[in-house]
């Protein structure tokens, strides 16, 4: 079977910050198991957004939206 992993490692939506460490996390744990599915699988990185975090908001609603439209425009 082949396995590709997408890394997404965006904070845009999350609710609260550190949602993009969860790769790393998983990274640990498949190595502290002896897991060798990272050194075998393919793997895309997408760019993030997270810069947009710490501009202004231009909308009172969708918080950060050009920064999520765009890496959702990556992820498709």
């Amino acid at each position: 079977m082949e396995v590709r992993l997408i890394e997404a490692s965006s904070e845009i939506g999350a609710g609260s910050r550190g949602a993009s460490m969860g790769m790393a996390g998983l990274r640990v744990a498949a190595w502290k198991l002896g897991s060798e599915l990272f050194g075998h699988a393919e793997e895309s990185i997408l760019r993030n957004e997270n810069d947009v975090l710490y501009e202004d908001d231009r909308s009172p609603n969708a918080h950060h939206i050009d920064g999520l439209i765009r890496f959702e425009s990556d992820l498709a």
